[in-house]
């Protein structure tokens, strides 16, 4: 595993924050730009050939484009493929570490793994990315410091990660916890069920609750209310749907159901909330 060492001289600003889609993609990067993107695969493989070696990204996990470095990406033959990218653009010192025994002790900037596997970090860093894309597509002027300040919160995050080499020692239900998330993450705008899950992951749906609970502090049903409600609210923010719509698109058909649900994970009706310039966040543990 390669390992990227930054230190920052100044506050990041966001230069592009977009979603990704394409087939069959390759692309050819030389280098010498000064900027790091934090990249989240959604779907499909990415290949990455840096000094003639090539990692794969795959869904779920996140990777560090330096600029600074040639790269060549390229996604499986005729595979779909997509991610999410935020650009930092900063006066920053780099270094690329090919050895984790050549990692020094004590470094004062941050030290990023090259890739990072699935893990619930990652699930979490893709909800902050996405809603950067949304901030910086509605107002870089108004978002765009708010946004860079939530892209160092990732980068901390990563960090983390790797002073706690949580990469290598993932437990289980960290690992069960992630792939419930994902679950719901690719579903959101469908009727989930605990049984869809359930087969889908292969184990009880009494064991998930156990452990999701255990690691998050909430139910798998709250967690996909909560979701359900958060993406309910971007869509009336971000575009201009009405109540009823932005529903019918996180797969909820019962209005009524919407509405409760909304009023209870908000505390707000939807009239209220947008009449309101005071921002609501859906809790899963309510």
């Amino acid at each position: 595993m390669y390992y990227i060492l930054i230190s920052f001289k100044s506050l990041p600003k966001i230069g592009f924050a977009h979603h990704f889609h394409a087939k069959n993609y390759r692309c050819v990067r030389k280098g010498f730009e000064n900027s790091l993107e934090i990249v989240y695969i959604d779907k499909g493989n990415l290949n990455i050939t840096l000094d003639g070696k090539t990692f794969t990204a795959r869904p779920g996990s996140i990777f560090f484009n330096a600029r600074t470095l040639p790269f060549t990406f390229e996604t499986d033959k005729d595979a779909h493929h997509s991610h999410s990218t935020i650009q930092l653009i900063s006066d920053f010192n780099f270094e690329i570490i090919k050895d984790k025994n050549l990692l020094p002790k004590e470094f004062d900037g941050i030290i990023l793994p090259f890739i990072t596997e699935p893990c619930n970090e990652n699930e979490q860093a893709r909800k902050i990315i996405n809603s950067i894309i949304s901030d910086i597509s509605a107002s870089r002027e108004l978002n765009g410091f708010e946004s860079a300040l939530k892209s160092i919160c990732i980068l901390e995050t990563q960090n983390k990660l790797h002073n706690s080499d949580l990469l290598k020692h993932s437990s289980d239900s960290s690992i069960i916890c992630y792939k419930i998330k994902r679950y719901i993450s690719e579903h959101i705008n469908e009727k989930i069920t605990l049984t869809d899950i359930e087969n889908h992951i292969g184990k009880t749906s009494i064991y998930l609750n156990s452990i999701f609970k255990k690691n998050t502090g909430t139910t798998i049903t709250k967690y996909i209310n909560a979701e359900k409600v958060r993406l309910i609210t971007e869509l009336m923010e971000n575009k201009s749907l009405s109540f009823k719509s932005a529903c019918y698109n996180a797969g909820i058909s019962d209005i009524s159901y919407g509405y409760r649900l909304f009023k209870k994970f908000l505390g707000v009706t939807p009239s209220e909330f947008n009449k309101s310039n005071h921002f609501y966040e859906a809790r899963a543990k309510s």
